[in-house]
């Protein structure tokens, strides 16, 4: 009998793991499509010192996109670095709506103006705003622009709601700022999704910012005192393995262990044998509430 009941509680298990397909698991991702940036966030952990190259030809991260979204890919979330760097990248997300993906970009908005916008030819769907802290001094220790951040975000914010973009907030929580009430600002803005992050240390990557980490306490004190802003929270357990990652080389890459690693290329070795290497966990992906309806306005 006890080894029947093993027998029952392996096949569950296999039939859990072939219900979540790779089409499934690759429905949402992130592109990191280059690595530099022109600003200077002291915790940022997507300096990706190991890659050799800054990013990838247009038509290669054409190539990319084109073979994710043959795969599974309903989503795309251009990332960096500072994405806004690339040159294409509005023919990037021009691109990626034309195929059908919902579009994202991930930002700190220092080039973002109406000029640019219109360069997206309304196939833009999200704009995700980076930005730690209401005080502008703050913003400047962390790194994060020359002083002037915050006036421009909420700038940028009202272009956006006339562009008929969605509007995402991420913040990082650290030392700086878990004390800070960024309750109005959220309020003027006005989100669809504020996205909290707690500071997380990779080895390699933001090893000069262990003073900036905060302690569980620390962040829920933080998520509290804005919850009436409906502050998405992720604490370091749900970011390490709850994100599918492509990084500037076209790989998949993750920090589960706490340091950066990457697989080969899709270039190289195609969709299905590059994530082979990714060590995403669909339960971490969900718990972090990864899988919303992206395509409401």
């Amino acid at each position: 009998m006890e080894n029947c009941f093993k027998f029952l509680c392996i096949i569950i298990i296999m039939e859990k793991n072939e219900i979540i397909t790779l089409e499934e698991k690759l429905k949402s991702l992130s592109y990191h499509v280059n690595k530099n940036c022109n600003f200077k966030c002291r915790y940022c952990y997507a300096h990706f010192n190991q890659n050799e190259k800054l990013s990838l030809r247009k038509d290669e991260m054409e190539y990319v996109i084109k073979e994710l979204y043959e795969h599974g890919m309903r989503k795309i979330t251009f990332a960096g670095g500072e994405p806004t760097l690339i040159s294409f990248l509005p023919e990037l997300v021009i691109f990626s709506k034309r195929l059908g993906l919902t579009t994202v970009i991930i930002t700190n908005g220092s080039r973002i103006n109406q000029k640019y916008l219109d360069r997206f030819e309304g196939c833009l769907d999200w704009l995700g705003l980076s930005i730690d802290s209401a005080v502008d001094d703050i913003n400047k220790k962390l790194g994060r622009g020359k002083g002037d951040l915050v006036k421009h975000i909420l700038k940028i914010s009202e272009l956006a709601r006339k562009n008929d973009i969605i509007i995402k907030i991420n913040t990082v929580i650290t030392s700086l700022n878990y004390m800070e009430d960024m309750n109005w600002f959220i309020e003027k803005i006005k989100p669809k999704r504020w996205k909290v992050f707690q500071m997380l240390p990779i080895r390699g990557e933001n090893d000069d910012a262990v003073d900036l980490c905060i302690t569980n306490q620390q962040f829920n004190y933080f998520l509290k005192k804005h919850e009436r802003n409906n502050p998405i929270g992720e604490a370091n357990k749900d970011m390490m393995g709850g994100y599918v990652m492509i990084d500037p080389e076209g790989r998949f890459f993750n920090n589960n262990s706490g340091v950066m690693s990457h697989g080969p290329s899709i270039l190289d070795v195609g969709v299905k044998k590059a994530f082979q290497f990714s060590k995403f966990s669909y339960d971490t992906f969900l718990g972090r509430g990864g899988n919303y309806d992206w395509g409401a306005k």
